[in-house]
């Protein structure tokens, strides 16, 4: 008899020979009240720090609660500043770095990118390795090597489960929570990079159904006295994912422990980039992403990128006209056709209309093509855009 590890590997190698050129399903409108800005709009604000759970750390033995001492998981809020133009969609962010390094300060893509347009972004901490948090003994035969398509990079059932369950959780408490800060929970997108993708992609394809509203959850159920904090009785519903070269090792790790598939009809409308030269995350990944999805009929879109490798965040893709658009741009644009969304322009006269080209386009020295005379380009690695001078109304 094969064990459970050999028939999800057959299943998966199935799945990505017979999905892997199934073309992008056209989307289909829906009625929807979502109005946000194309550009940057909005000054903002930030709120750091802002306990969403309580959880285990330090386990001397991670599949024993008594060897472990409790501490408060955080995340950090980006909102627009004109609160009372909300109520406000959401964007949940969820860092990369392996399961090994980052926090809810470096989440990228920049959530302050959404902010400025019109949503309310958490970027959410969970625990790393260095944590050693608790996850269940039955899950500890996982093995991360037997998934398909394999990658350099194999996080452990030690290291990767405490990092999903904080995520959901964090979800969780964002349906608690969201009123306070003037956001909407009928919109709620997903977004992360590497390993943040990789965690959001078990949340993304599971949001809408019941039967796996468990998982990343229930498994610690009367082990984890910490799960009286993490709001169960909320929803982790979402309504679509933006995944910057994810895996799918979470997702695995649950068909491998019930032997279900969790693609289905209710996940959500995913977008996934890959970088074609990607040696730590299998570019194969996205075929096997989009190909199940939309075998089910969920629409997701596989955008891949020649000759980059991982982590490419300043990466462009390349338009039918043969013009190029940053991928924060592209995936903005393609999210909100698919949540249908609709996308404001700027005011007449505003920098950000005389000078739009310097939104969400890669903006380097030593030659500046936009904000010249009053406005001044400002922003980050990823992301510029245009705004007033100091004491000028704000584009």
């Amino acid at each position: 008899m094969r064990s459970p590890v050999a028939v999800m590997l057959s299943a998966a190698l199935l799945a990505a020979s017979a999905f892997a050129t199934i073309p992008t399903l056209e989307i289909a409108s829906a009625g929807s009240t979502i109005s946000v800005y194309r550009q940057a709009h909005y000054t903002t604000k930030k709120t750091a720090d802002v306990p969403y759970t309580q959880t285990l750390v330090d386990c001397t033995n991670q599949t024993d609660q008594s060897s472990c001492k409790v501490v408060n998981m955080l995340l950090d809020v980006w909102q627009p500043s004109n609160a009372s133009a909300g109520p406000f969609p959401i964007v949940m962010t969820v860092h990369g770095g392996g399961f090994i390094s980052g926090s809810e300060e470096d989440a990228a893509p920049s959530n302050s990118y959404f902010a400025e347009r019109g949503f309310v972004t958490f970027g959410v901490g969970y625990r790393l390795a260095k944590n050693k948090g608790l996850y269940p003994a039955p899950l500890k035969r996982f093995n991360p090597k037997n998934t398909y398509p394999h990658a350099q990079w194999k996080p452990w059932m030690w290291q990767m489960y405490p990092a999903v369950r904080d995520v959901k959780a964090a979800l969780r408490w964002i349906h608690a929570h969201a009123a306070e800060y003037n956001a909407d929970t009928s919109s709620i997108t997903l977004q992360g990079g590497s390993a943040g993708a990789t965690a959001l992609l078990e949340l993304a394809l599971t949001a809408g159904d019941d039967t796996f509203a468990g998982d990343y959850t229930n498994e610690l159920a009367g082990q984890d006295r910490t799960l009286a904090t993490a709001n169960t009785d909320q929803p982790a519903t979402a309504h679509g994912l933006i995944d910057y070269w994810g895996g799918i090792f979470a997702v695995d790790a649950m068909r491998w422990a019930d032997g279900k598939s969790r693609w289905s009809k209710t996940s959500v409308p995913t977008i996934a980039f890959h970088g074609t030269a990607d040696t730590i995350m299998n570019p194969e990944t996205g075929n096997v992403v989009c190909g199940n999805l939309t075998a089910v009929g969920v629409p997701c879109k596989l955008v891949k990128l020649p000759g980059q490798k991982h982590g490419c965040w300043n990466a462009e893709v390349t338009l039918p006209n043969g013009q190029t658009q940053g991928i924060f741009d592209y995936a903005f644009e393609w999210m909100a056709h698919a949540s249908n969304w609709t996308l404001l322009e700027p005011p007449s006269g505003s920098c950000t209309a005389v000078h739009k080209q310097c939104g969400g386009k890669r903006w380097l020295p030593p030659n500046p093509q936009c904000c010249e005379g009053a406005c001044e380009c400002t922003g980050n690695t990823y992301f510029k855009h245009c705004v007033a001078p100091a004491g000028k109304k704000q584009c």
